[in-house]
């Protein structure tokens, strides 16, 4: 096992009070597997990538739980301890390439700079490992030397993908990483993780709100609402049958290019805040099989056909 999440909290203590963004997940991922996960904005689920990272930003913070990388536990690690795996065992591709890139430095040379940060190489052998990094994510050594701002939104995720796989992490952390990007290069970056991925064995989790995008994908898929996981299936078992109710309603509003008249679907309201969640199931308010003890009591999480869902349907 690469990755073992159990029972994760992750709260932001803010003035207006305490934001429970992430309660209670668990998963697991394997060597090579690409799992997506989804959900409405404010799920959670940039937090949860975050905290796998051991990053989550002030106010922030992992109140309990367990994170471990192939055995050590993440949320226990110094500083100094981090920074060692950051980039060598676990990286991340940030959804806004622009701000995540240095505008003033070479998109080369920030390759170059990641690559002799961790390794023990050369110069000019990280500088041929970079070309050959450019090569491999479809963008020509010829614009080694340009800079961030002469590449296009697809081109400038590719640079921040070569930087992700330049230490050959085991785990990748994808945070919404087609946004903005049109329909076509959308594509173009989801076939890029899935090479990645058969050909260096690296697992993948890609966080994103396009549950079609991740459909194609993922191997597996974990849907996320107001900071819990709802389900957790193979995405195949959830396309054609998915047990919660808000991963059915998600499904739900896919359009469907094929039809030429069609009426698009929308879940009722919108996601709680988080400061204070309303009692019992999170998603009872918008929920069209709500039944009594749903706005009592928190659902459990029940083991399902080998699937995990949260919801009192199952308990």
């Amino acid at each position: 096992m690469l990755l073992e999440v159990d029972d994760l909290h992750v709260h932001y203590f803010t003035k207006r009070g305490v934001v429970r963004a992430v309660e209670g997940v668990s998963f697991n991922l394997d060597e090579a597997e690409i799992l997506g996960i989804v959900g409405e904005s404010g799920s959670g689920k940039s937090t949860l990538g975050l905290a796998i990272m051991n990053l989550v930003p002030s106010p922030g913070r992992i109140v309990s739980g367990s994170i471990r990388l192939n055995g050590k536990e993440i949320t226990r690690m110094s500083e100094k301890e981090l920074r060692r795996i950051r980039g060598k065992e676990v990286a991340m591709v940030f959804q806004d390439p622009m701000t995540s890139l240095d505008p003033l430095m070479r998109i080369g040379d920030q390759i170059v700079e990641t690559i002799l940060a961790h390794e023990d190489m050369t110069k000019e052998e990280a500088k041929r490992r970079a070309m050959e990094l450019l090569e491999e994510v479809g963008i020509s050594r010829d614009r080694f030397n340009d800079y961030p701002h002469q590449l296009s939104g697809g081109m400038r995720q590719r640079v921040m993908i070569a930087m992700a796989v330049s230490l050959n992490p085991k785990l990748i952390i994808a945070d919404e990483p087609t946004t903005a990007l049109d329909v076509i290069v959308q594509d173009q970056i989801m076939d890029l993780f899935t090479e990645l991925r058969d050909e260096h064995g690296v697992a993948i989790i890609l966080i994103s709100h396009d549950l079609a995008l991740e459909l194609e994908v993922s191997d597996r898929i974990g849907v996320m609402y107001a900071g819990w996981l709802m389900e957790l299936s193979k995405a195949e078992d959830l396309m054609k049958r998915p047990l919660n109710p808000y991963a059915r309603e998600l499904l739900k509003a896919i359009p469907n290019v094929e039809l030429e008249d069609q009426k698009l679907i929308s879940i009722p309201g919108s996601p709680p805040d988080l400061h204070s969640p309303p009692p019992g199931c999170r998603f009872h308010p918008r929920c069209p099989d709500a039944k009594p003890v749903c706005s009592r009591e928190e659902p459990p999480t029940k083991v399902v056909d080998g699937r995990l869902v949260k919801c009192w349907l199952y308990g």
